[in-house]
């Protein structure tokens, strides 16, 4: 009889242990339970869907941001999420720092923000993917970049101008899919045409943090003016 009771109490003790196991990895994946240290901090935007700080595009929700002073990047966040920029050396080396841009909602434990980051002739939105400690997993340029202006070469086998400009722009699909939109447009002065190379792409934030390419397209315009350039 005591061996019943005994074996009786073991099994119900190991019952309780296996009930609190799940409601704590639940607690992990839950939003509810994802740690708030990024509630303190000033967004510029909150769940922001259309990202683009092109002077040329217009963007149909800049003017509804709930914060207009933002906070800015301290030193010791700078390099917890430094990463390398092509032609810029990392974050921590901006000349102008970065701010925070746009809080997204959370995917199971991951918390994608948006931060905007300037330096001379650079300007992007990049997308940061934290796990539940802000640690940064990945990232992602999403829209600006390198700036400076059209770039002007010669075609010495056409014996034209050709003046180079670009855009990068995005848009949420939904919490955790987003496409990205590259756009390159080439203007040939004298042959008074212009040729417009767009790379569209989709990418997914999965619930380890990493940001996953799911397709990409590339598509060619080419057209020709029908005015004189004098």
């Amino acid at each position: 009889m005591k061996s019943s009771v005994y074996i009786f109490l073991f099994l119900l003790v190991a019952l309780f242990a296996c009930q609190q196991a799940n409601e704590k990895n639940t607690a992990i994946i839950s939003k509810d339970s994802i740690p708030t240290f990024l509630d303190s901090l000033k967004f510029k935007f909150s769940n922001k869907q259309i990202f683009n700080n092109s002077y040329y595009l217009r963007d149909p929700d800049s003017s509804n941001g709930i914060c207009k002073s933002p906070d800015t990047l301290t030193a010791i966040q700078k390099n917890a999420w430094n990463y390398e920029i092509k032609y810029f050396g990392t974050l921590k080396d901006l000349f102008y720092g970065a701010t925070f841009y746009s809080k997204q909602h959370a995917v199971g434990s991951i918390l994608p923000i948006v931060i905007e980051a300037s330096s001379d002739d650079y300007n992007s939105l990049s997308l940061l993917c934290l796990n539940s400690n802000g640690k940064l997993i990945s990232h992602l340029d999403i829209a600006g970049g390198e700036e400076g202006g059209p770039d002007s070469t010669f075609d010495a086998d056409e014996d034209s101008v050709i003046v180079l400009t670009h855009e990068k722009f995005s848009s949420f699909v939904n919490d955790s899919v987003f496409n990205v939109n590259y756009v390159t447009y080439i203007n040939n002065i004298h042959n008074r045409s212009y040729t417009i190379d767009s790379i569209a792409s989709t990418y997914q934030i999965k619930r380890t943090g990493e940001i996953s390419l799911l397709k990409k397209d590339s598509i060619r315009v080419l057209k020709k003016e029908i005015y004189d350039y004098k």
